[in-house]
């Protein structure tokens, strides 16, 4: 009897942990960044709904997401860019961020509760201070992995997104 008990027990916190309600000042780790290039989340961060306190496609601030939007600043300065995410023309979220210099940092997630399974596509565009914008269009699904805003060398603003 006391194994089922400690069985239940360890399978409620394993769910708590995968809906994100630990986000705390827990940040998704960076697929390339070193723990001391990880960025902790600044205490207004961490004041945001997680995503199972949200009834929005996209909920801002730190958290373990299923679907992270990361900014990956390597440049040697701090960083803002307004990230936004649209669906079929309606823009569904638009915040700015700024990233301190080197660090990787999750600013917002996406959830898929809020889409019917047959539209979750969704446009994600960041725009940094000089007008200077990249977007990608992806499918929100349990493939759809952490959408990236990085940096070229030249200081360019590019994305990309990762799917299983």
């Amino acid at each position: 009897m006391k194994r089922r008990t400690m069985l239940g027990a360890l399978g409620s916190a394993a769910v708590v942990g995968f809906t994100g309600c630990l986000s705390g000042d827990e940040t998704a780790s960076p697929d390339s960044a070193s723990p001391s290039e990880t960025d902790s989340p600044s205490p207004s961060e961490t004041d945001s709904p997680s995503p199972s306190e949200a009834d929005n496609l996209v909920v801002s601030g730190p958290g373990d997401y299923p679907h992270s939007i990361r900014i990956d600043n390597s440049l040697e300065h701090e960083v803002t860019l307004t990230i936004t995410v649209a669906r079929e023309d309606a823009q569904l979220y638009q915040e700015s961020h700024t990233v301190t210099e080197r660090s990787d940092v999750v600013v917002a997630g996406i959830t898929e509760e809020s889409l019917p399974e047959d539209s979750r596509p969704v446009s994600i565009t960041a725009r940094d201070s000089s007008g200077n914008d990249t977007s990608v269009n992806v499918s929100v699904s349990d493939c759809l992995g952490n959408i990236v805003f990085y940096f070229e060398a030249s200081g360019t603003v590019e994305s990309t997104y990762s799917i299983c």
